[in-house]
């Protein structure tokens, strides 16, 4: 089992968006995933609208 697959839950863990979490929607390559933001744990500017962003998979820490 991989752990940065489709549906996966993790939390940021660098960067302006650090801390927040975040589910994996798609995987770019063996470096990157697209992730999208949660809005309704983290009340961050950031987090309206759930952003779809790209994101180094190192920079990402997968939840249980």
């Amino acid at each position: 089992m991989n752990a940065m697959e489709v549906g996966r839950k993790c939390v940021v863990l660098t960067g302006r968006r650090a801390g927040m979490t975040c589910t994996i929607k798609k995987v770019v390559d063996n470096n990157f995933v697209e992730v999208e933001l949660d809005a309704k744990k983290n009340a961050s500017k950031d987090a309206k609208g759930k952003k779809v962003r790209k994101m180094n998979k190192l920079h990402l820490e997968p939840l249980k």
